[in-house]
């Protein structure tokens, strides 16, 4: 499973280019999950005084509604993303609206502003309103989404990565790579690709990952 976390303040196109990325992705065959972070605290879609509103209040810790068509799975409280991301067997899962994952990430934003606050390595690239302005930012390209979706597909088919549960978050500098003892910097989403990749092979071969440094050494044949 891989992940792709759409960022920005309200009102800018979040929500537009997650329903672009999951429909391209659904068109090459793809399995798609979707995770919508909402901000408003009064959010619920219980309604109070229905039935699994009163099964709740009166003491039950998990509510499960269960009709012909939708079975709603009622938490009382906030579940981390982690937790949630467990439910999840998709191809890929696009988040909406949550920030703190170290996962790839496309920015949506209205103006050059917004997008110098919440610019950091994993974004890959940038969209929303401001794609009407601007081609470029830092490096990053900025794409219409709805006039180029292909290029914001390909780019999140390239540098989307596997998403390992029980890998630590890494912060900067935690992998390095050198290359005939020369230092190659490399940003905190290739870090994280890395590392995952790493992880991955480690698991599957069962060794122990508690020891705080691993070296890996490749030779040309």
């Amino acid at each position: 499973m891989k992940l792709i976390t759409i960022c920005g303040y309200s009102l800018t196109g979040k929500t537009t280019v997650a329903e672009t990325l999951i429909r391209a992705l659904k068109a090459q065959g793809y399995s798609v999950g979707s995770v919508k972070d909402i901000h408003f605290e009064d959010f619920a879609l219980d309604v109070s005084g229905s039935n699994t509103d009163k099964h709740r209040q009166a003491g039950s810790e998990l509510v499960t509604a269960r009709g012909k068509n939708e079975t709603d799975i009622l938490y009382p409280k906030q579940l981390s993303m982690q937790k949630i991301l467990a439910f999840y067997t998709q191809d890929f899962v696009v988040v909406e609206g949550y920030r703190e994952l170290h996962a790839a990430k496309i920015l949506t934003a209205e103006k050059r502003e917004d997008l110098a606050e919440l610019l950091d390595d994993n974004v890959i690239a940038i969209s929303g309103k401001i794609a009407q302005e601007i081609t470029e930012y830092q490096g990053i390209p900025v794409i219409n989404c709805l006039e180029n979706a292909d290029a914001l597909l390909a780019l999140v088919l390239e540098k989307t990565y596997s998403y390992l549960p029980n890998a630590q978050l890494i912060s900067k500098q935690a992998v390095s790579l050198k290359i005939d003892g020369k230092d190659i910097d490399i940003s905190l989403l290739m870090q994280q690709k890395i590392k995952h990749a790493v992880t991955a092979i480690l698991q599957e071969l069962n060794i122990d990952q508690s020891g705080e440094a691993l070296t890996l050494s490749l030779k040309k044949e």
